[in-house]
Formats: structure tokens, sequence, C-alpha cells
């Protein structure tokens, strides 16, 4: 909940170091108190809700009646959000506010806190990241957590001081299904600091308004809300001094990922940004795209612990409108009813996949979709990476690589103007294994 109040300001000549704190101008700023759900209370809502659309269009409430195999399940280490929604509405019956409840009615604790715990952000450097929230829309309940390296070359330059070097900006989106978690989950909130760090880039983390509340084109309206804020001059007295907006960073996971490809399309199609905001490099990190094929690795790879299609099928039809189906361009993007995308200007683009990954075939579909659309696309793959791994063990040696891969390709693009036009002349396709 955002809960800032008075009238404060930064000295932006000099940001502050490790030990100092930094405090968070709210002048001109509506502030607003944003509603929370906890993960048990957003799962009883996602029932009734679902089961209600449901009965209203015909179709059989048992649609939501998702299989589980609790023995996975509860000795699962991690598990998506998605599980959560699932094991609910298998088990026909509400979740305690304690705790999600697994069959034998114990509660799996692992899962809850996973996503359920949130931070506040903090204005004292962690890890040489400063962290604070802004709202970006009162009325539509938008807001952004920023994530502000304060320091750089190692320590011996303040990040915001006259003699640092200027620093790109990350706009980022969450994943979570369009459904669920918000940039304050713990799990964001470590990793976006940890991708300022690496980067040396601010990080902005959007909350954008969530399904089936806020069906498409929600989030993707709210996408650009928050791209457009960035040019404001709310924007400009939060940032620090140094930021090149010239080379603005979409990067998202999941969900996000899917967003960042939808809102680069947006913004090189009809949106006009100003003559300071330019879009440098995409960043989708096992994007979630889909299709009403069931391609061999969903066929395959059917392990509810991690990600199956029934979650897949669950987020997509909260999200996409009343009767659409999976081959909507939203989910969809090079199927029969997409946009021809060879004459859009778009970004060099870094896609993430991984091996054990029920979407990779997708994600795969999309690097190979953009490489004949003229596009420079480069792709990392990890065998052994799971959904979300980046998230669930950011410790762990194939999340370090992901986001050493990661801060690698927004510095070799921060050194290059973003092309103006079609790049299909010089497109490439690199895949790292």
């Amino acid at each position: 909940m955002l809960q800032r109040s008075g009238d404060t300001s930064i000295n932006k000549s000099s940001w502050p170091s490790q030990q100092s704190t930094l405090d968070v101008p709210t002048t001109n700023l509506t502030c607003v108190e944003t509603p929370r759900l906890n993960l048990t209370k957003r799962i009883r809502f996602l029932k009734s809700t679902l089961r209600a659309s449901c009965e209203e269009s015909g179709s059989e409430v048992k649609q939501l009646h998702l299989h589980r195999n609790s023995e996975d399940f509860k000795r699962a280490a991690c598990c998506t959000v998605a599980d959560a929604f699932v094991m609910d509405v298998e088990q026909h019956r509400e979740p305690s506010d304690e705790g999600v409840q697994s069959d034998d009615g114990s509660e799996n604790r692992a899962l809850a806190n996973m996503f359920e715990q949130t931070v506040s952000a903090n204005a004292t450097p962690v890890d040489g990241v400063a962290t604070f929230d802004a709202v970006v829309d009162s009325a539509l309940g938008v807001w952004v957590r920023l994530f502000v390296p304060t320091q750089l070359d190692g320590g011996s330059k303040e990040s915001g001081s006259k003699s640092a070097e200027t620093m790109p900006l990350v706009l980022y989106f969450h994943g979570g299904g369009f459904v669920a978690l918000t940039p304050d989950v713990a799990l964001y909130d470590q990793f976006c600091r940890r991708l300022a760090a690496h980067s040396h880039a601010v990080v902005v983390s959007v909350c954008y308004r969530l399904a089936p509340e806020h069906k498409f084109p929600a989030a993707y309206d709210d996408s650009f809300t928050a791209l457009e804020w960035l040019n404001s001059e709310a924007a400009k007295s939060l940032l620090p001094p140094n930021v090149d907006l010239s080379r603005t960073f979409l990067c998202g996971d999941s969900a996000g990922g899917n967003i960042v490809h939808h809102l680069a399309v947006q913004v090189a199609e009809s949106k006009d940004l100003g003559p300071n905001l330019k879009l440098a490099g995409l960043v989708l990190i096992q994007p979630f795209f889909g299709g009403e094929e069931r391609t061999p690795a969903e066929v395959r790879m059917q392990n509810p612990a991690i990600l199956s299609i029934d979650h897949c099928d669950f987020a997509w039809k909260a999200f996409l409108p009343p009767d659409a189906t999976r081959d909507h361009p939203a989910a969809h993007v090079f199927g029969p009813h997409s946009k021809d995308l060879r004459n859009v200007a778009m970004p060099p683009a870094l896609i993430i996949v991984g091996g054990l990954d029920i979407l990779q075939d997708w994600e795969m579909r999309y690097a190979e979709g953009m490489k004949e659309a003229g596009k420079d696309v480069v792709v990392c793959f990890y065998e052994d990476g799971i959904h979300v791994f980046c998230l669930l063990d950011q410790t762990a040696p194939t999340a370090d690589k992901m986001m050493l891969d990661v801060a690698s390709f927004i510095a070799t693009h921060s050194q290059f103007p973003t092309p103006t036009n079609p790049v299909a002349s010089h497109s490439q396709f690199v895949i790292f294994r």
C-alpha cells in the first residue's frame, strides 16, 4: 500500500552513498491508497469471478476444475502462483486467510510465503540500490517502484554525481499470468534490485491492472501510461540527473515479456514518445505466448509443480476478451490474426528460453517470427531452466548466468542508436546455449 505523505526533496547534485538515506519527493504527486489482496484472498476472488463468468456464458463450471497431483504439489519446493489458484479451485473450498491449504488440510507455507511476502520501498541503499515508489495514475491505480543504483564503477562514483557516467533505464513488467503479483512482491524487489546493480541502470518496475477485473488491453494500456510517465516532470524529479532516456529498455518475465512485445509494437506503430525517450532494446524473459495448438513441449512437459497447460489456459481465459480463443493476437503474436511486423521498426531483442519450461516452443517460435520479420534477435537458452527460474533461486548458477547475459545485452545496446527503420537488411539471429 502506498503511504507517502509530506513534501521532501532530493539534492540531485549529489546522490547518496550506500550509507546515506534517500529522501523521496512527493511534490506534485497524487498519492493513492492502493488496495492489495494477499494471495489467498485473491484466489477466492478469482475463483468466484471465473465461475460466475462460466455460468453466464453457459460454459461448464468444470472448466475450472483443473487437475492437480497433490503429492507432487506438496513435494514441490517452488511453485508458480497459478498452482495456488488451481489447487484452491479444485478443492472447492475457501482458503484460510492464514495460508493455502493442501489436500490433507495442512498449509503450504512455502508457496504462500513465496508469493505473499511483500517489502516496502527502502530509501536506504541495500546492496548498492535505493528504492522508492511513485504514483503514475491514481485513478487507475498504476504505480511504479524505482530501483536506483547509488554507486558505479565499484563504488568509486556516486550514480547521480556530475562525474558519473550516464545510465540507461529499464522499464520492467512483472509476470503472474496477467492475474497476480505486484512490484513489491519480495521476489521481484530482489530481482529488480539485482538487475539495477548488474546492469548499472535505473530500473522502474510497473504495477499494472490485473485480470479478470481488467481484461485485455488494460495491462498494455497501463504499461504505455507508465512509459509516457518517464517523460513527465514528476518522473524527472525522481530520476537521477544522469539517466539517459534515449537508452530505455523494456524488460519483463512471463506475462511481462508478453507486454514488452506488444508495447514495443505500439510505440513503433503509432506513438510519439517525445524527443528524448527512445527504445534501445527489448528483453523478454520466458515470455508468455500461446495459441490453440498444443506444442510438443506443452504435451511432453506436464509437471504441475512448475507450469502446466491448465495453468496457462486459466490465465488466458482470465485475460483475453470474452469468447476469444488463444489464437487472439495478444497470445499468438505470429498467429492467423496477428499483425505483419515486417514494416514495423523494433529495437534488438534478447529472448530468454528455459529447457524445462513448458512455454519454450512458443518462445522459440516467437524468436523465429521476429527473425523472419527482419528483427535483430538473440536467444539465450538455459537447458535446466524451469519457468521463471531467475526468480525462484536468484543466486543459483543458471540465474546468475542469465543476469549477466541480460546486463551484457543492455551494456552492448546502450552504445548504439536505436534503429528508426526496419532492420531486415542486417537482421541477425543468434542462439547461445
